[in-house]
């Protein structure tokens, strides 16, 4: 009696059929899967959105950027701010946390433990693993195109609140250049606490470049600005060829929603979204942490560029081959630029 079966050449060649198409299969898995998240990022900044207006409709007002808290022990002011995120969570179904969150302390006092310690989900975008895990925020309001890290008056719509609480916040009627052509949000990588082989997570740190770090818009003092910039990626350069051994306070971009900071919540549009050219996350001109950065750069996962929540509510695609003074016009509320829908 002969029984049948496969031979080694069969079977081998049926192994070979299974592994190609497993090899086909899985990149379409994968962009649909990355897709889906794409679709779930844009979803996160529409809600954001919503919050904006809804709070523009009750306090005639967008928020600022950061409000520095009443009392920060000792009650001096120490850059102890909550964020914009912090203000509109009762514009956006998270009534609970808004009300959790006591704004006469700074957000990490004891007495806002409950709000602090919670995971706003509609902060973490989905194609980044690393967002929820260390740092809480991935998304960031925008100082618009002023290297002006801490400073109550911005090119953009989220100016930064001071111990003299000399702030102006920002009216849809201010922003002259139109809502539909002012970015309000975008979104970035987080830091991982340590130096990252994905370089856009990164915080550069006392490049020591003198000047472009203070200019309420870039525009107006592009080589200097160009010259901040060059220090940047050469310093990230050398710390690329020798990583830093960075503590916890160094590398903790979006380190949480509810800390008002440059590098925190806010960013500026300065270089444009995963740029090859500035491959890091954010850069300090002199100081040693992420929320004494002079630019905060726009970095995502997602291939080509970055969702922007613009200030009309819409939430649009920019891709890093984007002309940067097209960008640093998207930037500035009341530049006075025109721009045209197919410049970006």
């Amino acid at each position: 009696m002969h029984r049948r079966g496969f031979t080694l050449i069969e079977l081998l060649v049926v192994i070979a059929i299974i592994a190609v198409l497993i090899a086909l299969l899985l990149p379409a898995v994968q962009a649909a899967r990355e897709a889906a998240r794409r679709m779930q990022c844009t979803n996160n900044l529409k809600q954001i959105g919503l919050g904006l207006h809804n709070y523009h409709s009750s306090m005639d007002s967008f928020p600022l950027g950061a409000i520095v808290a009443i009392q920060t022990p000792p009650a001096t002011y120490g850059g102890n701010p909550w964020s914009v995120h912090a203000q509109l969570l009762g514009q956006m179904e998270s009534q609970s946390v808004y009300n959790a969150c006591n704004f006469y302390f700074k957000p990490e006092n004891p007495a806002n433990s409950t709000g602090f310690s919670t995971k706003i989900s509609t902060f973490l975008c989905p194609s980044d693993g690393s967002a929820g895990v260390t740092c809480f925020n991935s998304y960031y309001g925008s100082g618009g195109a002023s290297t002006l890290p801490t400073n109550p008056v911005v090119s953009g719509p989220f100016g930064y609140d001071t111990n003299n609480h000399n702030a102006v916040a920002c009216k849809i009627a201010s922003v002259t250049d139109g809502t539909s052509n002012t970015i309000g949000f975008s979104e970035g990588l987080v830091g991982e606490n340590a130096w990252s082989s994905e370089l856009w997570r990164n915080t550069i740190t006392q490049v020591g470049a003198a000047k472009g770090n203070r200019f309420f818009d870039v525009k107006t003092n592009v080589q200097e600005v160009m010259n901040l910039l060059q220090a940047c990626s050469s310093k990230a350069l050398t710390y690329q060829q020798s990583p830093p051994a960075h503590s916890v306070s160094y590398n903790n971009k979006g380190n949480h929603w509810a800390t008002g900071g440059l590098a925190v919540t806010l960013f500026n549009t300065v270089t444009p979204p995963n740029s090859t050219q500035y491959r890091w996350g954010s850069c300090t001109n002199a100081g040693a942490y992420a929320a004494n950065s002079t630019v905060s750069n726009a970095t995502s996962n997602h291939s080509g560029g970055c969702n922007f929540l613009f200030l009309d509510g819409s939430v649009r695609f920019l891709k890093s081959t984007i002309n940067m003074n097209t960008y640093w016009s998207l930037g500035t509320k009341s530049g006075g630029e025109v721009i045209s829908a197919d410049s970006y």
